[in-house]
């Protein structure tokens, strides 16, 4: 289950580097469909094989021996990860861009423009879908420990795929307006800005 695991998880973060370098480098949504695709497949995949190993763990031992496994695993835990942890493109990856924008000297213009569109069409859509998908994946954490299996979990995995590949599409379609909007220089130093602090 290990190998499973990890083979996974490798292929994924380098499908999610391979997303950020071709959405960074002006790739659209619709071109990266199929890679997207791939990385929820994968994710998904890790998921299945995480929950499998709980339920076989779970089955080996005695109650006794499972709760105080499962009491010693949560004592090891630690904060609950920031909601942008749970995005299907995670920060370290494909860094959000906007943060960046005041240190660039872009004009007024290109500031107010892009902080409308943040105000208006990124936050309002974002932030909602990861919370979310905090919610829903720290639920269906809790639903594992408790010995539901991953197809009994099945409509909770769906809509958690769903809620993330949503905030991933917001996301790049944000980058690709940042894009747009600013001149090719500053959306350099832009993305050199971001990168080196992700």
């Amino acid at each position: 289950m290990r190998d499973q695991l990890q083979s996974r998880l490798e292929q994924a973060r380098a499908a999610e580097q391979g997303i950020a370098q071709a959405a960074l480098a002006g790739a659209t949504v619709q071109q990266l469909a199929e890679r997207l695709d791939r990385l929820q497949t994968l994710k998904r995949e890790a998921a299945q094989v995480q929950i499998d190993a709980a339920q076989r763990i779970r089955a080996q031992l005695s109650a006794a021996q499972y709760a105080q496994l499962r009491q010693r695993a949560q004592a090891t835990l630690a904060a609950a990860p920031a909601p942008a942890e749970y995005a299907l493109l995670l920060p370290g990856h494909l860094p959000h861009l906007m943060p960046f924008v005041a240190q660039l000297g872009a004009s007024a213009e290109h500031q107010q423009s892009l902080s409308r569109y943040a105000d208006e069409q990124v936050r309002p859509a974002l932030r909602p879908r990861l919370q979310q998908a905090q919610q829903l994946e720290q639920e269906i954490g809790r639903a594992v420990l408790d010995g539901r299996s991953a197809g009994e979990l099945a409509p909770q995995l769906g809509r958690l795929a769903q809620l993330k590949r949503e905030a991933a599409e917001i996301h790049l379609r944000c980058i690709a307006h940042v894009r747009q909007t600013l001149p090719p220089e500053q959306y350099a130093r832009l993305v050199a800005l971001a990168t080196a602090k992700a």
